[in-house]
């Protein structure tokens, strides 16, 4: 039986798991008779699946398909606990940015960045820059990002249309150093569940004298 992992209530690592299920999740019916709802989880990093899987529902398959691994979640308190908080069916184009606790915040957000989201980096002879960018379909996901990033962390973003292969895909972007060293530090601070390749770039650029107050 899969882990109910919502029963009491948000924590970190949960509302990271809501981030990477808002991104790179869905919810749909399945079974014999398409009667059971699951939420599917699909990512090409297998370490962090395998964590998932430990968390969540270590008893059940991991899949495989095109060098994509994926785990299915059907807890069932679960799954109407996420969709009371925001979670639906075909929610590319639809989804809302959820009301949540500000102390997870932090892990909603580098969950949903794990996801959907990307850090480039950009070199010339005197120094390295970085520009961060989160991808929606929904616009008003993008606006309720770039809301709470504002009010709550005081952070600064831009809101971008198209440019992207799906051409209803839109771009939340930070291009300021200083912008981009906070989202850091609210993101990873005592971070337990994170990409790896994405915090290396952050740390890229701390090499290049970006100063991050990480603990």
């Amino acid at each position: 039986m899969d882990n109910d992992i919502y029963k009491n209530g948000w924590d970190n690592i949960n509302a990271y798991i809501f981030g990477i299920i808002m991104s790179d999740g869905c919810l749909k019916y399945e079974g014999r008779n398409k009667n059971r709802l699951a939420i599917r989880i699909g990512l090409n990093d297998y370490d962090m699946i395998e964590r998932l899987h430990s968390y969540m529902c270590v008893g059940n398959k991991i899949y495989c398909q095109e060098k994509q691994y994926s785990i299915k979640y059907r807890n069932e308190d679960s799954i109407q606990f996420l969709i009371d908080n925001g979670l639906t069916q075909r929610k590319s184009l639809t989804i809302q940015f959820p009301t949540l606790p500000i102390d997870v915040l932090p892990s909603f957000i580098r969950g949903y960045f794990d996801g959907d989201g990307s850090i480039v980096l950009s070199y010339n002879k005197h120094n390295v820059y970085g520009q961060v960018s989160f991808t929606s379909g929904s616009k008003d996901f993008l606006l309720g990002l770039q809301r709470t990033l504002s009010d709550c962390f005081d952070i600064e973003s831009s809101l971008y249309d198209g440019g992207h292969k799906d051409t209803n895909a839109m771009s939340l972007k930070l291009t300021k150093r200083s912008e981009v060293d906070k989202l850091f530090n609210i993101m990873y601070t005592n971070a337990d569940l994170y990409l790896d390749r994405k915090y290396q770039k952050f740390i890229e650029l701390n090499k290049h004298h970006l100063k991050y107050n990480i603990k």
